[in-house]
């Protein structure tokens, strides 16, 4: 006796087709989505549960036939291919995943431009608690830069979180935090700092700033015609500042003429090439800074010193020479009167330092028969080819007028600077630390903005100085622009080859082909 199945409505087949179809979109979509956001909330999973009772529903509707498409010989074939595409999705889940867990990145960029410097490294290791970026901008165009970095930062700190916020849509939020135009805020703990560039060296910065709770100061002199932190001139001292804010320091000025001893506040004064003598009464002042655990940077030109500084870097085991370096196997653009330097001697301020480039220097010797309470060690030398040029004027001096004169000038290598640190008083409740060196001419804004290695170098001297050695890194490079711009012809040629060229060399095998096979 056989029994009648009642035909489904059409409706409630296409129903059932359409509502498989969605499960299978949904189930196949999450895992996607989760692999994009690597997150996995509340709704994802809701939407996954979803798609398998979706699945289920259809299963169940078309019972009959899927029970019938099963007993066949093709569902037999069909159950063997979609084993091996499980097995494949799982093997690539399970790659996936096992990457997930353990991330190694390679950054094969010229200039690095995906891995972050050892300062921010070291910056970001020490966030105490939660710091909040806050990055503004109208309608988030050219958000994914920006983004790429931060990502980068959170990556490297769970300390670090951020968000973008479209100042058209959230124009409320732009007025109470004060923006006008495109901003980073930075903020932690009640601080804020604002910066106005998306490269990695300002943000860094700004990170150091806000997590300084106490910045240390920072005390140029002025009046002996020293390099002027305002001014931004080639041969200025602006960037110079620029460095040691950007070290999270406070910088001021200071008058030795108008003052009777260093401020208690001063954790290191720094001397930037004064070209005038340093009268006995303000060296007296430096040099009572100084024996009583004083922190001094002293830049120091052929030349410049007087009796007063002589008498004093004679007390620390040190002496400026007399006359000009010359370089003749590392000259910078074929100048031998700027040495080059690749290589220093073991210091925590020269570890890693790239080359740094030193215009019209004099030596600075460190004394062969120091004092028990001292100790001092050259910083950075010249290549066994230099010497010192010790005629009077040297800097003004032809190439042809350069050369070496036995018994008159002095063989390389050169010290062309020192660090020396000592206890000179008994009273003192800390040891001095000063870092000598023999040109104040690479620390302008010139020199400053084209080699990183001088930044380093001043900004290095000064955090060992401050004894603030976890600063002492190599610091982020500003953005290359590598751009690669096509000539008019160069750009004809690559638009030929490849919109022309290429199809048309597609059709002519073609065409062969067919011609051999007729």
């Amino acid at each position: 006796m056989e029994v009648a199945v009642k035909a489904k409505a059409p409706w409630r087949r296409w129903l059932s087709l359409a509502l498989g179809v969605v499960g299978v979109g949904l189930v196949i979509g999450t895992p996607v989505l989760w692999l994009y956001r690597h997150t996995f909330d509340h709704w994802a999973e809701s939407a996954l549960m979803a798609g398998f009772a979706l699945i289920l529903y259809f299963l169940y509707e078309n019972r009959v036939g899927v029970a019938r498409a099963l007993g066949g010989r093709v569902a037999r074939y069909g159950t063997n291919t979609t084993v091996m595409i499980v097995m494949f999705v799982a093997i690539v889940l399970f790659i996936n995943l096992l990457a997930a867990l353990n991330v190694q990145r390679l950054d094969l960029t010229a200039n690095k431009a995906f891995t972050l410097s050892p300062q921010t490294l070291t910056v970001l290791s020490r966030i105490p608690s939660p710091l909040q970026i806050t990055v503004f901008l109208p309608g988030l165009e050219g958000k994914g830069p920006i983004e790429d970095v931060l990502k980068e930062y959170a990556r490297q700190s769970d300390k670090v979180n951020y968000r973008f916020i479209d100042m058209t849509q959230e124009p409320g939020l732009a007025k109470q935090y004060k923006i006008q135009s495109p901003t980073i805020v930075v903020e932690h703990e009640g601080s804020r700092k604002d910066i106005y560039t998306w490269d990695e060296q300002p943000l860094t910065s700004a990170i150091l700033t806000v997590i300084t709770k106490k910045p240390k100061k920072v005390y140029l002199t002025t009046g002996h015609r020293e390099l002027d932190p305002n001014n931004t001139d080639a041969d200025g001292g602006a960037a110079l500042k620029q460095i040691l804010e950007n070290e999270a320091y406070q910088v001021e000025t200071l008058n030795l003429a108008v003052v009777d001893k260093i401020p208690a506040d001063a954790s290191v004064v720094v001397l930037a090439g004064p070209k005038d003598p340093i009268p006995e009464q303000q060296m007296w002042v430096l040099e009572s800074y100084i024996s009583y655990g004083g922190k001094v940077l002293m830049l120091t030109d052929p030349g410049s010193q007087d009796e007063n500084m002589k008498n004093m870097l004679s007390r620390w085991g040190l002496e400026a020479g007399k006359g000009t370096v010359v370089e003749a196997a590392t000259p910078f653009l074929g100048d031998p009167l700027t040495p080059v330097v690749y290589q220093y001697p073991f210091s925590l301020i020269t570890k890693d330092l790239g080359e740094t480039v030193f215009p019209n220097s004099t030596s600075i010797t460190v004394s062969k028969n120091l004092p028990a309470w001292l100790q001092a060690q050259p910083l950075i030398f010249t290549s066994d080819r230099s010497w010192l040029k010790t005629k009077e004027g040297a800097e003004k001096l032809s190439k042809d007028q350069l050369n070496y004169e036995e018994g008159k000038d002095v063989r390389g290598p050169l010290s062309i600077a020192a660090v020396v640190m000592g206890q000179l008083e008994l009273g003192a409740e800390q040891k001095t630390r000063m870092v000598v060196v023999g040109n104040s001419t690479f620390a302008t804004n010139r020199y400053l903005a084209t080699f990183s290695g001088n930044r380093d170098f001043i900004a290095n001297s000064v955090n060992w100085l401050a004894e603030e050695e976890e600063l002492i890194t190599i610091r982020a490079n500003p953005p290359e622009d590598r751009a690669f711009i096509l000539d008019p012809m160069e750009n004809l040629i690559l638009m030929g080859s490849s919109v022309i060229g290429l199809p048309l060399l597609v059709l002519l095998a073609g065409g062969a082909v067919w011609w051999v096979r007729r």
